[in-house]
């Protein structure tokens, strides 16, 4: 974005929420949490359990992320925009990259990111762990070709990890997803 500016569309599965008043200007997980459930006892409300506290502060560090990411780009001189998508529903990311050509123009780059962590042994990792973990990165990587084939692409980065080449203890969908990612990458360079 500093060297070249242009414009970048993130395209993410965080859906952007204003964040709870009692959260503002709070950092920190454990912070928060004690916030959020001082809030909830001073207002006289249901009580959240932890792990609705730690679904709740997951979601506003995710949103601050996803904002601090749009104002790092535009602040080295490039427009941003995001866009809440699953990267795996081809229907939700046509009409996403369909609006961002009609605004923006041609597709010209690809980055895909996206990636999700069940990390469990081989044993007892079930089918629907297996296939989230594995389906967020080939899948989606699938999606996104698909969806800019037409687009005059000039780079394709994917993100990748060392245990699509060396494994890691409980990832083996993420390994088997990670090297996929290679050898797509290696296939799209030749």
């Amino acid at each position: 974005a500093k060297a070249q500016g242009g414009k970048f569309a993130l395209l993410g599965r965080t859906a952007l929420a204003d964040e709870p008043a009692a959260a503002k200007g709070i950092d920190g997980d454990a912070q928060l949490k004690g916030a959020l459930l001082n809030a909830a006892k001073s207002s006289g409300g249901a009580m959240p359990s932890p792990a609705e506290l730690g679904k709740q502060v997951s979601r506003i560090l995710a949103g601050r992320e996803v904002r601090a990411t749009l104002a790092a780009i535009e602040a080295a001189g490039a427009k941003a925009r995001y866009v809440p998508v699953d990267v795996n529903n081809n229907a939700a990311v046509n009409a996403a990259l369909d609006t961002i050509r009609k605004d923006w123009g041609a597709i010209t780059a690809l980055v895909h990111g996206a990636g999700v962590l069940a990390d469990r042994f081989i044993t007892d990792k079930t089918d629907d762990q297996f296939t989230f973990v594995y389906d967020t990165k080939v899948g989606g990587l699938r999606t996104l070709l698909a969806a800019t084939a037409n687009d005059p692409l000039t780079a394709i980065v994917t993100f990748s990890s060392v245990a699509g080449r060396c494994g890691n203890q409980g990832q083996c969908d993420y390994a088997m997803a990670n090297e996929v990612l290679n050898k797509v990458a290696a296939a799209e360079a030749h």
